[in-house]
């Protein structure tokens, strides 16, 4: 073999050699973040996997295999690989980020709290561990320390909304109504709405007189009902005419409301007026406090008519009359917690169906009147039909039969507000952690003079609540027949 052919020989195996021998490392990391920046998160996985093989002391190869995870889905581990991060990097503050967006979304408020903690040692100011650590706090019912942290984050960034909103529910709920009204309006950055805080910031009440207001409904029915009780007053100061946007749902209600010159249901219809106003932020114009929360209840009114019918309807019945509304409407944030939910299962109100000489009603519609069909044996609720609340209006039925009943016991939904607002005897059963408008340990709601409210002691445990009603109608009902003789 010539020297000339030896030396090609060695060339060309070299290049084999080189073309075949193993990535480096840095070169699959690289590959795998390219993948990852392509949304090939499968790919990049792997890739990262084998980076980490190679070197396992790559922390940030754990921390974006958790990252991956977390994208497609695959929440259990995302969290291992998170886990994963700390312990080679216990100082890598973003892996401690994400944790605290998994457990918020699991509703694991401790876990929050751990999280957050451990990013505030890392960074004293931290914007979003601030605000995580006081939500986490507010969600357990631990309103004056969640204050703290929001304080915080409002003196280290003061635009931001989410802290404001927050806090301002802190405040709502343990009674300092003068700096939660305040931080209250930040909800419209928060959730963005068309409204101009100008048409109605640093309105005083001398300012409405001969003017044409426009209130702006906002959020739930419920809402709507609560805060309704301030227009009245808007014509007491000499408002020249009241204008309302409304659900069209609620309208045939509202209707009951003289003060109410005209009601919009379509926005792109809104007609002339000088001053626009949030329903929820008529508290905040009237100064409103604990003590001088309007309480000129009745404001909302049934129709006589249609009150008059089931009266006829309902009269038949003697016995001591109870209307029940067992779940509330959809809403993830308040449900998805334990803590807070809502609803309760209509089987619960069976320990209280031995109680001679009462009779149970469904108020409940939509979600949640097929538990009607599934009650313990000796346990019977009455409906109203296919045309309860149907054929003359949303809530209209409701409110009539309210009128003829002895008790309406509800959770904390808007058959409960429409309750408060006629006036009728009411019970609302209330989560561990209500919201804002009940406030903290109080039985009588100073929003509803005639509602008196029950609380549970343990997440989703009601055995306290029933019990404690159970002695109460018996209570009523020795009452009654006191009365009676």
């Amino acid at each position: 073999m010539s020297k000339k052919i030896f030396v090609c020989m060695l060339i060309l195996l070299s290049l084999i050699c080189k073309k075949t021998a193993p990535k480096t490392y840095e070169e699959l990391y690289n590959t795998a973040v390219q993948h990852f920046s392509a949304n090939e998160f499968e790919k990049a996985i792997s890739l990262f996997k084998q980076v980490l093989e190679i070197n396992p002391t790559i922390y940030k190869a754990y921390y974006n295999i958790g990252v991956c995870y977390q994208e497609l889905r695959d929440t259990n581990r995302a969290i291992k690989y998170f886990h994963k991060t700390i312990q080679v990097n216990p100082n890598y503050t973003r892996a401690y980020q994400y944790l605290c967006t998994i457990f918020l979304q699991q509703k694991q408020f401790k876990k929050v709290e751990d999280m957050c903690r451990t990013i505030l040692r890392l960074s004293k100011n931290n914007k979003m561990a601030l605000h995580n650590m006081g939500y986490a706090l507010n969600r357990q019912g631990k309103q004056q320390e969640a204050i703290s942290y929001y304080k915080k984050v409002i003196e280290l960034y003061p635009d931001f909304a989410p802290s404001h909103f927050e806090i301002a529910r802190a405040y709502l709920a343990t009674g300092n109504f003068k700096e939660g009204w305040h931080h209250f309006e930040w909800r419209i950055k928060q959730y963005k709405w068309n409204i101009h805080p100008k048409n109605y910031d640093h309105l005083k009440l001398e300012d409405i007189k001969n003017k044409i207001i426009l209130i702006k409904s906002e959020r739930g029915f419920g809402d709507c009902i609560q805060f309704l009780r301030y227009i009245p007053l808007l014509k007491k100061c000499g408002a020249k005419k009241i204008i309302l946007t409304l659900f069209k749902p609620l309208v045939p209600l509202f209707k009951s409301c003289n003060s109410i010159d005209s009601i919009v249901t379509n926005k792109k219809e809104i007609p002339r007026h000088d001053i626009q106003i949030p329903i929820m932020s008529l508290p905040l114009i009237f100064e409103t406090t604990y003590k001088t929360i309007p309480q000129n209840i009745p404001y909302l009114f049934a129709n006589q008519k249609l009150t008059k019918q089931w009266e006829k309807i309902l009269s038949e019945d003697k016995n001591f009359k109870i209307g029940l509304c067992w779940q509330s409407g959809p809403n993830p944030n308040l449900e998805s917690n334990p803590l807070s939910r809502r609803s309760v299962p209509l089987e619960i109100f069976s320990d209280i169906a031995d109680i001679e000489n009462i009779t149970f009603y469904s108020l409940q519609r939509f979600e949640g009147a097929d538990q009607i069909y599934s009650t313990p044996a000796g346990f019977y609720v009455r409906t109203f039909g296919e045309n309860f609340d149907t054929k003359n209006g949303s809530f209209m039925d409701t409110a009539a039969i309210m009128k003829n009943l002895d008790l309406v016991i509800s959770v904390d939904t808007a058959v409960a507000h429409l309750a408060g607002a006629l006036g009728i005897n009411t019970w609302i059963i209330l989560p561990c952690v209500a919201e804002w408008r009940w406030m903290q340990a109080i039985e009588h709601s100073p929003w509803y003079p005639t509602v008196k409210l029950f609380r549970q002691r343990k997440p989703q445990d009601y055995s306290y609540v029933i019990q404690k009603i159970k002695s109460e109608v018996k209570h009523l009902l020795s009452k009654g027949e006191a009365n009676e003789k």
